[in-house]
């Protein structure tokens, strides 16, 4: 199912079940082998990988999108403060336990980041089921519903899978970007997009298929007989695959800037979205989904691209069809 925009008023509804405040301390000088690291420069923003969606569609001028976030204590607070600060489309549902804060830290000279990110505050039976009620009342029939990242604890995939329910039965599009237990416990629902890191791929299907994933023809055939009509692979700085009934495409970056990605895959679902609800083609919400993978790398924090980045990103990235993708697999991902 695809919307046309100058049918329908499209509106994106967005689920953030683990809302974090994020730290990101940069350093300019090599840190390696230090025991203590004194940071040159904080960026401090409120995260979680819904919000990191919301963050881009806001920063690329569209606004009709809501995000629903689980937030708790005092972190909690600080987190809804600082989106109202940004400007953007909340829901924020409070629960008594104390949201998470993440942090990264950016040894710039050596272009690397260590990445240390918390569970997450337990969400009590009572609170997940007053949310659950709340949330199918908040959903709009024949929108769409992005499910992404992980979820508080106490959250289970079950759960999850009721939320699926609930958007199959007011006709959303359902896009899916999760990993782990939450996203096996949902695979057997109808989703209109599966959006998923070939790590996860591999470690989720490798179970179950006798596939090396050493060619692209292996996550076609694993696609096909999942019953997949719409799902996209990314690969970090190596690009991304995608396949929509039965046409598959490669998207390679020509130059990369930097290794830092925080949020890039986030801005990557929120840049394809947009090509889906505007129903673009298949190369045209690829092209458009790197493009903003891309510009997320030039500045520090989840989100934080400009128009601008993202249109001169556009000339960096290769889109290649299948038969071109299947002959040059070595430069496409790691063997």
């Amino acid at each position: 199912m695809y919307f046309r925009s100058e049918v329908f008023t499209i509106h994106i509804q967005i689920l953030n079940l683990n809302a974090s405040y994020d730290h990101t301390g940069i350093c300019y000088k090599s840190i390696a082998g230090q025991t203590v690291v004194r940071v040159d420069e904080v960026v401090a923003l409120a995260s979680g990988k819904g919000v990191d969606v919301a963050r881009t569609l806001h920063a690329l001028g569209f606004t009709n999108y809501t995000v629903s976030n689980v937030v708790g204590g005092k972190i909690g607070r600080l987190i809804e403060e600082e989106l109202q600060r940004e400007g953007l489309n909340c829901w924020n549902y409070h629960i008594a336990n104390e949201s998470r804060v993440n942090y990264a830290l950016v040894d710039a000279e050596r272009d690397c980041t260590l990445m240390i990110n918390e569970k997450g505050p337990l969400m009590s039976d009572a609170e997940k089921r007053q949310y659950l009620a709340e949330l199918s009342d908040w959903l709009r029939p024949e929108q769409v519903l992005v499910i992404a990242g992980s979820a508080t604890q106490g959250f289970t995939s079950e759960d999850l899978a009721d939320i699926v329910a609930m958007g199959n039965e007011k006709g959303m599009l359902v896009a899916v970007d999760t990993s782990g237990p939450l996203l096996s416990g949902i695979l057997d629902r109808p989703i209109d997009l599966l959006k998923i890191n070939h790590h996860e791929f591999k470690q989720h299907y490798g179970r179950k298929y006798d596939y090396t994933f050493d060619e692209p023809s292996h996550f076609v055939s694993v696609i096909e007989a999942e019953g997949l009509s719409h799902a996209v692979i990314t690969m970090g700085r190596r690009g991304a695959l995608a396949y929509r009934d039965g046409q598959m495409l490669a998207a390679e970056p020509m130059r990369v800037v930097s290794n830092y990605a925080i949020g890039s895959g986030d801005a990557f679902l929120a840049g394809y979205l947009l090509g889906m609800i505007n129903d673009e083609s298949l190369e045209e919400c690829l092209l458009r989904g790197m493009a903003c993978g891309m510009a997320n790398t030039l500045s520090y924090g989840p989100g934080r691209v400009t128009r601008y980045d993202v249109e001169e990103s556009k000339q960096y990235v290769a889109i290649k069809p299948y038969e071109r993708v299947q002959k040059e697999w070595a430069r496409v991902v790691d063997k």
